[in-house]
């Protein structure tokens, strides 16, 4: 029997993906639920599993960063391997192939005036180049010699495939000025330049914020928190919950706690926007914004409000340690209500961040810092400060409601036994 690999749909929003590797080879014998193949979305990489037992008979898209459509066959399965593949996986392999080829061909095809370019003058061999790659290189600000060694086209001849490569190498160049009169008055040369590609997940994150941004009608809380007694109860707690769940107690998993304590309270905050419908969620599903090396991502704590705190603390340290793997899963991506980012590990004091659309709000939290305080009598004391700064979308949350749901959040952290409510 044969079995078709499917490019899946890995989420409501994907409608293509890039297969960026696959962990076995044409011929090799696979088992079903162990990983086949890598995908890359705009949001993440993600492991797909193997659909069936057998044998890896046909590849029909080799890793690459050619985006393919969801839902397409990508690959075939047989149970044994002298099973006849169907006709349509021979016929896209020989058309990708064909494809590649008339590629290929066209590259090569050169005059003499484009295709070879002579280096005598510094008494070295001409270097060859096809006609479409030479007008790449120009484009990508590559110098010929740059280049030079570096074809796998027929004779050495450098292609299209040469050109792309070694800019994606990140190679510096220095920027030309224009020639002739214009050259005087023409723009100062930036000096060194290095074009770096955006990813899908960059430019998924630059279009994403930018609707959030332009769409919703932003506006913003911040408060300050006196966080002595937070840092008291982490210290007491590290150790039983170390041992509770084997991860070691946050901040960010406190204040979590507590943003999902308040947010039972305050439905109209915890809940996502369409444009059209309200949707307040059931639970509060609260997203920690992490980042990586090319952006980051918002894994979800589900329930939060209801669970014990070691279990969040263990869950949190294993979607953490996902992602920046590149390993999350979808599910572990969706669903959330509400987000948390956190940059109190880095000297910033306070700051604003962008709605994660389709949820209201976000809150933003900054560093723990000593500061002068005036207690009950008066006096000027030393406490330990957090500020905290809530965006919120105006359609859905009135100001008045933000303040509210801050007011109730500070009384939590500032009364931090609450976070214990549902227990260690």
């Amino acid at each position: 029997m044969i079995h078709e690999i499917i490019l899946p749909m890995l989420g409501e929003t994907m409608d293509e993906g890039q297969i960026t590797a696959w962990r076995k080879a044409e011929g090799e014998k696979v088992s079903k639920g162990e990983p086949l193949f890598e995908v890359t979305t705009d949001k993440a990489a993600f492991e797909v599993e193997c659909p069936a037992d057998g044998y890896l008979r046909k590849i029909l898209f080799a890793a690459s960063e050619t985006p393919i459509p969801v839902t397409k066959v990508i690959g075939y399965i047989s149970d044994s391997v002298g099973e006849a593949l169907p006709s349509q996986a021979e016929a896209v392999a020989a058309e990708a192939k064909a494809a590649e080829a008339s590629t290929e061909a066209s590259e090569v095809v050169s005059a003499p005036s484009v295709a070879e370019v002579s280096s005598s003058s510094q008494g070295t061999e001409r270097i060859k180049i096809s006609s479409l790659a030479r007008k790449l290189a120009k484009q990508h600000g590559l110098e010929l010699e740059q280049l030079r060694g570096k074809g796998s086209g027929p004779g050495g001849r450098i292609v299209k495939k040469d050109v792309l490569a070694t800019a994606q190498a990140g190679v510096a160049v220095e920027a030309k000025a224009p020639a002739g009169p214009a050259a005087a008055v023409g723009p100062v040369s930036p000096g060194k330049v290095r074009e770096v590609p955006m990813s899908k997940m960059r430019k998924a994150i630059a279009r994403r914020l930018s609707h959030s941004k332009q769409a919703i009608p932003h506006y913003y809380l911040t408060v300050q928190v006196k966080v002595n007694d937070l840092i008291k109860l982490r210290g007491d707690l590290i150790d039983s919950v170390k041992k509770a769940c084997g991860s070691r107690l946050t901040y960010t998993d406190l204040i979590v706690k507590a943003v999902g304590l308040a947010l039972a309270e305050f439905p109209t905050v915890n809940a996502t926007f369409d444009g059209e419908k309200i949707l307040l969620a059931e639970q509060a599903n609260v997203g920690m914004a992490v980042a990586i090396p090319d952006g980051l991502v918002v894994p979800v704590l589900k329930g939060v409000e209801s669970r014990p705190l070691a279990q969040l603390v263990a869950e949190r340290a294993s979607l953490v340690e996902k992602a920046r793997a590149g390993k999350l899963s979808v599910q572990e991506m969706s669903g959330g209500s509400f987000t948390v980012t956190n940059l109190g590990t880095q000297p910033i004091d306070q700051f604003a961040a962008i709605i994660n659309p389709p949820e209201v709000a976000i809150l933003a939290i900054g560093q723990i810092a000593k500061t002068a305080l005036v207690d009950e009598a008066d006096n000027i004391v030393v406490g330990s400060t957090m500020h905290m700064t809530l965006s919120a979308d105006h359609r859905v949350v009135d100001g008045a409601v933000g303040a509210e749901f801050l007011a109730r959040l500070i009384d939590i952290l500032e009364n931090p036994q609450q976070i214990l409510a549902q227990g260690i």
